[in-house]
């Protein structure tokens, strides 16, 4: 099921990103470059949101 992301999903997320990250040389930021904090995730979610 698709569904659109919620601030509570931003462990969630930000794990997911960490994966992708790991497992891809086709992003413009390497593994562990991402600020994956929470409160990071949430403020990127809130902006995805608007």
């Amino acid at each position: 099921m698709i569904r659109t992301i919620a601030l509570n999903d931003a462990v969630r997320y930000g794990t997911l990103l960490k994966k992708i990250e790991e497992e891809t040389d086709f992003l413009l930021l390497e593994p562990d470059e991402r600020n994956t904090s929470k409160e990071h995730i949430e403020k990127m979610i809130e902006m995805f949101l608007k």
